[in-house]
């Protein structure tokens, strides 16, 4: 299977990245920030990926179900699943094999869109335009 864009979604909670757990390359006004797991305006993970020994699984099988999604590798099964109202969001995983390895990449970056800007302590400034007042 070709690698694809997944994407899992409740009211308050969203996962969007690729199948085979590659999120930096995803995004457009911020680049390269905004795939993985977000809760709202934070982004909590910015990568899921199933590693066989060192080696980077790409799923052979997807699967929309209607209130989540599933990657299929083999028999071994990663499974999204966001709740629809409520901050709750499940990656679990079905029939792994010994040598697998869930990787979560956690990266907790606040982000609003171009016109706020972060620095690596997380403390958020908001640019000033013509049209603020103070």
């Amino acid at each position: 299977m070709e690698d694809l864009y997944l994407y899992e979604s409740g009211r308050r909670v969203y996962y969007f990245g690729r199948s085979n757990g590659d999120n930096e390359g995803v995004g457009w006004h911020v680049k390269g920030k905004m795939g993985g797991l977000w809760f709202e305006d934070v982004r909590i993970l910015s990568s899921v990926k199933l590693l066989r020994g060192e080696k980077n699984l790409i799923p052979d099988k997807f699967i929309n179900n209607l209130y989540y999604k599933t990657l299929n590798y083999g028999k071994t099964k990663l499974n999204f699943v966001a709740h629809p109202t409520d901050y709750f969001f499940a990656i679990y995983l079905e029939n792994l094999e010994p040598e697998d390895e869930l990787v979560l990449y956690l990266d907790q970056t606040p982000l609003w869109l171009e016109n706020e800007i972060y620095s690596k302590e997380l403390k958020v400034y908001k640019k000033t335009t013509k049209n603020d007042h103070f």
